[in-house]
């Protein structure tokens, strides 16, 4: 029974227990997960080399836990690209609903992975991107204003359990594929084209987004695009390969849009 007490009271820092690498850096995280768990609004469990933390906590106090430096949240390099039209319409809801109700929406449970030899205070998204940068905009807005919501944490050892964890949850909540990416070069690429694409398109009735973004959906009808079809457009050529520079002058090129917009576009 000792020995199981002592199993059960183990924490993210047993990760790397009779592990060669034990003395790399760790995340500054893990404390702040720990010590939820003491302080009971987090519970814990491990499996195989993963530590899970679930529980509630408040958009607040986990962007600024770490003792002498705020988490940072950023997308990880194979999930889809953020839809600022979706933050923007969530932001809007949320905004109603604390006029009419006085609070804000559920946020329902965000997922997120930290890997411990880390040394930044970085929590890497795994799903509800769009949701956690809905909250850093409110949370920017009125900062005193609560933001409560759930959260998932997995706690893994290096990048390439980072990468298998994402792939796992991807077979079971299918994407587009055409929103996912091989590594961090090439999702910061798309993301900068994407956001060209818009501002040199602007033409706000030229872009029909699917209705949930969930492959399966059909894409929109020629002459319109969508996030999906223009991404598909970048794959295919193989411009993720190139500078963003180069890649937009050689998209604009071959696809005879130099000079062309699209006034005929009815609003």
């Amino acid at each position: 029974m000792a020995s199981r007490r002592k199993r059960d009271r183990k924490g993210s820092d047993d990760l790397s227990e009779d592990d060669p690498s034990s003395s790399a850096p760790k995340s500054p995280l893990l404390p702040v997960l720990d010590a939820g768990v003491a302080e009971k609004y987090l519970v814990h469990r491990q499996l195989g080399r993963t530590m899970t933390y679930v529980g509630f906590t408040e958009w607040k106090h986990m962007a600024t836990a770490v003792e002498g430096n705020s988490a940072s949240f950023e997308s990880m390099a194979s999930n889809r690209l953020i839809n600022q039209g979706v933050v923007l319409e969530r932001i809007a809801l949320n905004e109603e609903s604390l006029k009419r109700c006085g609070t804000y929406m559920d946020f329902g449970t965000v997922i997120f992975i930290v890997v411990s030899c880390d040394p930044r205070a970085v929590y890497r998204i795994m799903d509800g991107q769009h949701r956690v940068r809905t909250m850093q905009e409110l949370f920017r807005r009125r900062p005193e204003t609560p933001l409560p919501f759930s959260l998932q944490v997995s706690v893994v050892p290096d990048e390439a359990a980072a990468h298998a964890e994402l792939m796992h949850f991807q077979v079971h909540h299918p994407a587009d594929p055409r929103a996912f990416f091989g590594n961090q070069k090439e999702r910061e690429g798309a993301d900068a084209l994407l956001e060209r694409a818009h501002q040199h398109f602007e033409h706000v009735s030229l872009w029909k987004e699917h209705a949930s973004g969930r492959f399966g959906r059909a894409d929109p009808v020629r002459p319109y695009l969508s996030d999906y079809v223009f991404l598909g457009l970048l794959q295919e050529a193989h411009l993720l390969d190139m500078r963003v520079d180069a890649a937009w002058e050689v998209f604009l090129f071959e696809t005879g849009l130099v000079s062309f917009s699209f006034p005929f576009v009815a609003v």
